[in-house]
């Protein structure tokens, strides 16, 4: 029986913790997986999170693509994955930095209301691109109740049991004379109206005067939005209702607006003027004033990051862009940038500024680790032919830039310490100069997929191949494998679901040289193209495997969130029992998930926080130390078996063990 606990009658019984019990550590999660990239439409420098494919289309639009614009990779790479089962994605949508001559006001499709003059109400898409032209707008009014009434003595209506009317509620009153006209009026609050408190009225803006008519069918009239797209898939139309069209009522039309709809936001001045229908309640008229614009050809590399180093400051409240924004996000664990190739087309006059990389220990890099020698590599299939193609890794001065793109990923990854940024090897490039730009990374929060896989187009526009990047299909591996098997398993010996081509050949002795360097190749198999490895770009043995580089995360970010509560305790033994406990449940729970590689508790992990790691000084000074050692497994990588004939010619196959070469 537990002490102090008091036991009668049979039944369930509440046992509080004692406040010495620390509670217990649970698991970070780690596949939620960030996408930054172009997007027909949605919010722009905002992760978004869906859950589903069906979800990003909502929110950011499909493959569709505006007439003549490049091919967009980002809904083609969340697409995939989804595919392979990943669940979680947060979708960020890159736009140009604004500009005197481009902004994101001037893109974005504008729609006047009635026939109110320039700075009235107003209505615009909910974000810029030439989506926003095809929005078919409904405003109308509707009567969601009617009740009769009368007058009172102070010109208001009395307000039968179970109505109420919200402040600046529109009405339309209908003397029940025959001959006399309706008309509205504006419901300004209630009032009592006997001594016993039990009767209403509603006050009206400009009592009525009706001195002939004393009694009133009552209409409470809202307006209602009704939104679509032109194209779109059915179901996915809007429909706000019960909306005031005056300050001051509860479910005031541009506030609500803003609030619920991904199609429109409220624009102009909703304030000063109010949209009063006529007492027919016909629909007001909306005319389109400002089409919205394709601002693609303008998103370069400030698109993708913030100017200068990345920032240092995680709290800073400065307005950050693509990458450096997605990295705040603190729930991914995995980042891909599908569209990192995007070529910029300014004027001229008007270059784009390629930053020069961040000076770095370059002693296992190349020469120069941006000025490869292109030598030409034909893929499999041939580019698509669409306008605006990206940067084309066979050109020296493509090559430089998609290199710097890359290495300030890698530099936002590594100083998250959160997530692994997944990259893929430009296309186009021959053996040797892959192993080049492979030695431009040495990290272990990145890893390098190869080669791109051919997906089929799903715009419609003609039966071809579109080359997807292998680290979309990669990240939803990788979740995955994590979400249902756990962090030790590594994410690779898995078919890349919905590739039906790739574009180039990978042979054996091009996929062991690359696997050596740790660079991820999905290899052409029968049942299709399989990852075959889970390899960091560090060259360090403890963290060349994925899996390694993903538990080691895991643990301290769990450590770090949920061990906050140690702030301001007193620092007592007890408190440093309670946290050793705590630390050392948590691991025993992850050696039986096999995330050590220790056949014992005692050969996988260790918690040390006593007296010879918190001397009295180091107490003093209002610190806590704790060291923990853990032993992660490491893959399977290899099995090496051993063939041998006897002298009857019969032969014999046995297992060696694992040979686990770190290239």
């Amino acid at each position: 029986m537990t002490a102090g606990l008091q036991l009668g009658r049979p039944g369930i019984y509440r046992h509080a913790m004692r406040p010495d019990e620390p509670a217990a550590l649970d698991a970070v999660r780690l596949d939620e997986t960030g996408f930054v990239g172009v997007a027909l439409r949605g919010p722009v420098h905002t992760p978004v999170l869906v859950t589903s494919w069906s979800g990003y289309v909502r929110s950011f639009g499909g493959f569709e693509r505006p007439r003549g614009a490049p091919n967009r990779l980002l809904p083609y790479a969340v697409q995939a994955f989804f595919a392979q089962g990943g669940e979680r994605a947060w979708i960020l949508r890159v736009a140009p930095p604004n500009a005197p001559h481009s902004s994101a006001d001037d893109a974005t499709a504008q729609f006047r209301v009635g026939s109110v003059d320039d700075g009235g109400p107003a209505l615009a898409a909910a974000n810029e691109g030439t989506w926003g032209n095809g929005l078919q707008i409904r405003l109308g009014y509707e009567v969601l109740q009617s009740f009769v009434s009368t007058l009172d003595d102070d010109g208001g209506i009395r307000l039968p049991a179970g109505a109420a009317l919200a402040p600046w509620t529109l009405v339309r009153l209908r003397p029940l004379a025959p001959t006399a006209p309706p008309l509205l009026n504006w419901v300004t609050g209630e009032r009592r109206t006997d001594p016993r408190m039990s009767g209403r009225s509603a006050v009206f803006e400009s009592p009525p005067n009706e001195p002939a008519a004393k009694s009133f069918g009552v209409d409470v009239v809202t307006a209602v939005i009704e939104v679509s797209e032109a194209g779109a898939a059915p179901g996915s139309a809007e429909r706000l209702t019960g909306l005031g069209l005056r300050p001051g009522h509860p479910r005031f039309l541009p506030k609500v607006l803003d609030i619920e709809s991904t199609l429109l936001r409220s624009a102009g001045d909703w304030t000063q003027q109010s949209l009063t229908p006529e007492p027919l309640l016909a629909d007001a008229r909306i005319k389109r004033v400002q089409d919205g614009a394709d601002r693609s050809p303008e998103i370069g590399y400030n698109s993708f990051f913030d100017d200068g180093p990345a920032d240092q400051d995680p709290l800073d409240e400065e307005h950050h862009r693509g990458v450096d924004a997605m990295g705040r996000e603190s729930r991914i664990g995995l980042l891909c940038v599908p569209d990192l190739t995007w070529r910029s087309f300014h004027s001229p006059s008007e270059p784009e500024p390629l930053p020069a990389p961040e000076s770095q220990d370059r002693s296992n890099c190349c020469d120069s680790c941006s000025s490869f020698l292109p030598e030409a590599v034909e893929p499999i299939y041939a580019p698509s032919g669409d306008a605006a193609p990206g940067l084309d890794a066979r050109s020296p001065a493509d090559l430089a830039e998609i290199l710097a793109r890359q290495r300030r990923l890698v530099e936002v990854a590594e100083l998250r310490h959160r997530f692994v940024a997944l990259l893929d090897v430009p296309e186009g490039m021959s053996r040797r100069q892959i192993l080049d730009w492979r030695a431009c990374f040495q990290t272990s929060y990145a890893a390098a997929y190869y080669p791109w896989l051919g997906v089929p187009r799903a715009d419609g526009t003609r039966t071809s191949l579109v080359q997807v990047p292998p680290s979309s299909f990669a990240a939803g591996i990788t979740a995955d494998r994590e979400r249902r098997l756990g962090l030790s398993w590594g994410p690779a010996n898995a078919v890349a679901a919905g590739a039906v081509l790739a574009a180039e050949t990978v042979t054996d002795a091009t996929h062991d040289e690359l696997h050596l360097r740790g660079i991820n190749v999905y290899r052409q198999e029968r049942d299709g193209f399989r990852l075959s490895a889970a390899r960091t770009l560090s060259t360090e043995p403890e963290y060349i495997q994925l899996s390694v580089r993903r538990l080691m995360t895991m643990l301290a970010l769990t450590l770090e969130s949920q061990s906050q509560w140690l702030v301001f305790e007193p620092n007592t033994a007890q408190l440093r029992d309670s946290l050793q406990r705590m630390v050392t449940e948590f691991l025993r729970v992850q050696h039986r998930l096999g995330a050590f590689a220790g056949k014992t508790e005692a050969e996988s992990f260790f918690v040390r926080c006593d007296d010879g790691l918190n001397a009295p000084q180091s107490l003093g000074l209002g610190r806590l130390v704790a060291e923990i050692g853990v032993a992660p497994a490491s893959p399977l990588e290899y099995l090496v078996l051993r063939i041998s004939q006897d002298v009857d010619g019969a032969l014999q196959a046995s297992e060696t063990g694992q040979e686990s070469l770190r290239g």
